[in-house]
Order: C-alpha cells, then structure tokens, then sequence
C-alpha cells in the first residue's frame, strides 16, 4: 500500500530508485484505496457545492409518486431535506438497508418491494455453503434504476437504487460487493443526473 497522500508519487520514487515496476495491492477493510476513492468523491461533490450530511439516517420520506423530501434523524429530531433526485444506497441485509423478521423482508425507508418467497424456510439451504436465496434479496429496478413493485411498475418517478440494497446477486459468492457497489452507484447518479437536466 502506498500511502493515503500522493500514492502516484510515492509509487514513481520507488520505480526510480528500485528500477523496476511497482503496483499496489489492495487490503482491507478498511481499503487505502476505496479510502482514496471516497476522499476524491467527497471533494468532488464540495467543488459542485453539493451539501452533505453523513451518520445520520433517513428514517422518512414525503411522497406518493415521487419522493418529495426526506427526513434524517439527528438527535431525535426529524430535519427535512428536498431535492429533486434521491439515489437509496443503504446496503444490503448486512448493512440494513433490507429488513427481514419472522413476518417478511422489506426496505424500510421507501417500503420498496423486495421480492422473496413467503415461506420464510425457503430463504436458505441447509448445506451451509448452499445457494441461499436470502443473499439475493434486494430491491428490483428497471434499467434506470428505479425500483420496482411487485407488479413491475415504477415506485418513484425520481428514486434511483444501487449497491447492496440491490436484489438479485450473492456479493459474498460471487465476491462482487464493491464492483457492483462501485459500477451502480455510477449508473444510478448518471441516470438520477440526467433527469434534473
């Protein structure tokens, strides 16, 4: 790992001074990189005067086929926030972005379908490393990322989902999680971007 500040540079001394070619190997958690990568993302929305809040979560929204606003709990208290685009990025069962109990699985802040089968004892194989169908739960878009109801129509005009509170692929087998998180976030911001404009 080359280091949290000028990674470029520190790699182009070390080609010089050993003569040969010099790469990175990415570890974690936490990741040097995805670190690197979160730091560049965060001062690229400052530099578009984008305001942010983080460690507070969305616990309710107003809308019906739009999201109008959000509401974030800080301290208690409910503090709105409007926009005209909102992307869900909340994780996954793991992250609790998706709920589930005895009674079923739900995404709980927009109440998004989640597909799964009713008989909870069809979630998951009893060979431990089987194909779970839990590690597939997640909510369903259309190709813009929009969620889905169970009927296959449009929850929120102007809702976009990624990453993990996505349905429909087993990051832990498919060892996926930060290509998928990384590759939707991209595809649901430009989607989300491209219909402000």
């Amino acid at each position: 790992v080359l280091g949290d500040e000028n990674p470029m540079a520190v790699r182009d001394a070390l080609e010089s001074e050993l003569g040969v070619p010099v790469f990175e190997v990415p570890m974690g958690p936490p990741s040097l990189p995805g670190l690197r990568l979160e730091d560049d993302l965060y001062a690229a929305l400052d530099a578009a005067g984008v305001s942010m809040e983080t460690g507070n979560p969305v616990v309710d929204y107003e809308g019906d086929e739009r999201v109008e606003r959000v509401f974030v709990d800080r301290n208690g208290a409910q503090i709105p926030f409007a926009a005209d685009r909102f992307v869900l990025a909340t994780g996954g069962l793991v992250g609790k972005g998706i709920g589930s109990d005895r009674e079923g699985v739900e995404e709980p802040i927009f109440d998004c379908h989640v597909p799964h089968d009713e008989d909870r004892y069809e979630w998951f194989e009893v060979d431990a490393f089987g194909d779970h169908p839990f590690a597939r739960f997640g909510v369903r878009t259309d190709d813009t990322f929009r969620p889905l109801d169970a009927s296959g129509s449009v929850e929120f005009e102007n809702l976009r989902a990624a990453g993990s509170v996505l349905g429909g692929y087993d990051f832990a087998a498919e060892k996926s999680g930060s290509g998928v998180s990384i590759a939707t976030g991209h595809a649901a911001g430009g989607a989300a971007a491209e219909g402000a404009k």
